[in-house]
């Protein structure tokens, strides 16, 4: 089992297909395919279902990718850690955001961060919020821009802008 494999079996899964998951990790669809089917030789068990519309991740499949995010996490956690040691901040930060949000309240933040740490690596996702506390629990992401009371979340107010609602006059609901 190499980390490559675990990368792939990552892509795979949050790309929906060894196509995407190819175009996504830089490698060609073959070895994706060759990745992924030797993952599941050394494992002993199918990863993922294939049908004619996609893929599926199997029960096994399932346990694999919770664990392989969490060992991929840990791995970047070595890199950050070793390279703080030597005054460096590295790695990768993975955000969530609502789309409304992504422009208006994280652009700005982003940017600034990204100035700061530039050896740092940002994913952005974005989708809406019962997504975001997901990827959250999970794991799949480290911060995460949602509506609030986000109770089980720590928080930080990024903005108190009054969000509003506009309608024409006429309107049956103004």
């Amino acid at each position: 089992m190499t980390l490559a494999q675990l990368r792939v079996l990552v892509a795979v899964a949050e790309h929906g297909g060894f196509t995407a998951a190819a175009e996504h990790t830089g490698m060609s669809q073959p070895a994706v395919s060759r990745a992924v089917a030797a993952l599941e030789r050394e494992l002993g068990a199918a990863l993922f279902v294939r049908h004619r519309d996609g893929i599926a991740l199997t029960e096994a499949g399932r346990r694999a990718l919770a664990r392989t995010r969490e060992t991929l996490r840990h791995f970047d956690l070595i890199r950050a850690d070793v390279a703080a040691a030597s005054g460096q901040i590295t790695g990768e930060l993975r955000l969530a955001s609502l789309p409304s949000a992504t422009g208006t309240l994280v652009a700005k933040l982003l940017r600034a961060f990204t100035d700061r740490y530039p050896q740092v690596r940002v994913r952005l996702f974005e989708g809406m919020d019962d997504d975001i506390r997901e990827w959250l629990h999970r794991g799949a992401a480290e911060v995460g821009v949602v509506t609030l009371p986000a109770p089980g979340l720590h928080t930080v107010h990024l903005s108190t802008h009054d969000m509003v609602a506009v309608l024409p006059a006429d309107h049956p609901l103004t």
